[in-house]
């Protein structure tokens, strides 16, 4: 082929537009409602591969940053979702935690479950896309925190990618559903996380998240001895969990499971108690540690 045709050949699909699972209507729907709602100078632009995609910031208020928390909204919902999402990105400031909640892909919440499978090819960027933003603002102590299919998002990424610059991971209401995309199980994806997790849920959550508590947390204690066995304890130093007997004998390592009394899938009247089980886990697990940042990038925060 001549060169000069190749080039522009080239050069056409180059700039073609990106094609994606995720329902762009819906995520404008979102991001419409959500640039009319937020508070001023929350909303932020990241982005990704064709596009860019909203997220919502809330800064520390405490003067004293502890790190920031990158939160990822269950199937169909958005950022400032009212159930869990938004009650969590709106406490931790409070506490030292600013926090940067993500709009992921989304299909409606009525769309069957394999065609939300299909998202989890996409969610990958966006959580990427969220942690370059808070490095490029200088601050270096990052966890992930997800609800419903967010968690399960969030679980598969830290899965399939070491040294993503996430020092902790709390799944709210893990789904775990078997035989659609690999990430959608749980369990799977806790066997490959070596960071400290909170597996946090209600007592008359979804049946496929109360009943694959007993395997997430036989899945953790398998991550924990690969932990042990193959690694320095260092990066887990400032956790009370890795410092028990206990903890550096079996390698199950910085694992809680906690299930809460009463509340369902969207913990409506147990916010409270849920954002001080999160709260409470960050201090002793994730507080003040800092991460060593990429060269070229801001001074660490927290130091």
């Amino acid at each position: 082929m001549n060169p000069i045709k190749y080039l522009l050949l080239l050069s056409v699909f180059t700039y073609l537009p990106v094609t994606y699972a995720t329902d762009a209507a819906l995520e404008k729907k979102w991001s419409d409602t959500l640039v009319r709602s937020a508070a001023e100078g929350e909303v932020v632009w990241l982005d990704m591969q064709g596009g860019k995609f909203l997220s919502l910031y809330r800064e520390d208020t405490t003067g004293t940053l502890q790190g920031a928390a990158i939160i990822l909204h269950s199937l169909g919902t958005h950022p400032d979702w009212p159930d869990v999402i938004s009650p969590v990105r709106k406490a931790l400031p409070a506490y030292g935690w600013a926090t940067l909640s993500v709009q992921m892909p989304v299909m409606p919440m009525n769309e069957p479950l394999d065609q939300h499978a299909t998202l989890f090819k996409e969610s990958p960027q966006r959580i990427q896309a969220a942690i370059s933003y808070l490095q490029n603002k200088g601050i270096n102590n990052i966890v992930l925190i997800g609800h419903g299919l967010g968690a399960a998002m969030g679980a598969a990424f830290l899965a399939a990618n070491e040294d993503t610059g996430i020092k902790a991971f709390i799944g709210i209401s893990m789904m775990a559903y078997k035989g659609l995309d690999p990430g959608m199980y749980t369990p799977d994806s806790l066997v490959k996380i070596k960071l400290p997790v909170l597996d946090i849920y209600g007592s008359r959550d979804l049946d496929n998240v109360r009943h694959s508590s007993t395997a997430r947390t036989n899945a953790a204690r398998k991550s924990g001895l690969v932990i042990t066995q193959g690694q320095d304890l260092e990066s887990f130093r400032q956790s009370a969990t890795a410092q028990a007997a206990f903890s550096k004998k079996t390698g199950f390592i910085a694992f809680r499971q906690v299930e809460i009394p009463g509340a369902d899938h969207t913990f409506n009247g147990f916010e409270d108690i849920l954002n001080k089980r999160i709260i409470g886990w960050l201090k002793r697990h994730a507080g003040g540690i800092t991460l060593e940042m990429p060269r070229g990038t801001a001074a660490k925060a927290s130091e």
